[in-house]
């Protein structure tokens, strides 16, 4: 897993190479889900990126704003394929020969994992995903 900071001096100024790293992820998104060619420098990059550092700094000083207190809730048992990609073998054929989760497995992931979101970035970038995804280009085009 890559970690990336931002220098807590001087994140808004966006020069720091974390910032630069969050710039270049914001640039593809733009395209992904905006169609939007820019470059990293550019005044809506720029925007972007003061809007996720203006979020998270909100989340910081507002930890009461928290949904999901200490943890984050997921209803993984809801969706089959949700460990495909994470596990290699999430899926088992079960005494009575029908398809189950690899309850072992996926406990053993569960409890190696770290869900929490002690630097709030997780639900920055929630914030982040939503503006994309309710911009008119997303949308309607």
């Amino acid at each position: 897993m890559m970690q990336i900071s931002v220098d807590a001096q001087n994140f808004s100024g966006g020069l720091t190479t974390g910032a630069r790293t969050i710039k270049l992820q914001l640039v593809r998104l733009h395209e992904r889900m905006l169609g939007e060619e820019l470059a990293v420098d550019s005044p809506e990059i720029d925007r972007s990126y003061q809007l996720l550092v203006d979020t998270w700094l909100g989340k910081q000083n507002n930890e009461s704003s928290n949904r999901f207190p200490g943890h984050n809730v997921c209803a993984w048992w809801q969706d089959h394929e949700f460990f495909d990609d994470l596990l290699a073998t999430p899926h088992i054929i079960n005494e009575d020969g029908y398809p189950d989760f690899n309850h072992d497995a996926i406990a053993a992931f569960l409890d190696s994992s770290d869900t929490s979101d002690r630097t709030h970035m997780l639900k920055t970038w929630v914030v982040m995903i939503a503006y994309f995804m309710t911009d008119y280009r997303y949308l309607y085009i």
